[in-house]
């Protein structure tokens, strides 16, 4: 969750891909063809909306499944008092 950190999509991203290739390697030209991910520029347009990226809510042991094609990422805890103290916390 936001105090702990999550694995965030962009929802839709899947259908871009092809696009976000093609901006992704013109953006990064020394990018190998072998390349198992790419890094999507912080300004690209498909992090703006109309689906702006989605925080995906689960709770320990929780499985997600989604298309690799799709935009995913984890984060850093977003809340004030997150990491490692809000998971002690949690355990107490």
């Amino acid at each position: 969750d936001e105090r702990s950190g999550a694995f965030v999509v962009v929802p839709q991203s899947h259908a871009r891909h092809e696009a976000l290739t093609r901006r992704v390697y013109a953006a990064r030209p020394g990018t190998s063809d072998e390349q198992q991910f790419l890094m999507v520029p912080s300004g690209d347009r498909l992090l703006a909306t109309p689906h702006p990226p989605h925080l995906v809510r689960c709770g320990a042991g929780d499985a997600v499944l989604w298309d690799s094609r799709t935009v995913h990422c984890n984060t850093p805890p977003l809340l004030a008092g997150g990491g490692e103290a809000a998971r002690a916390a949690e355990r107490r």
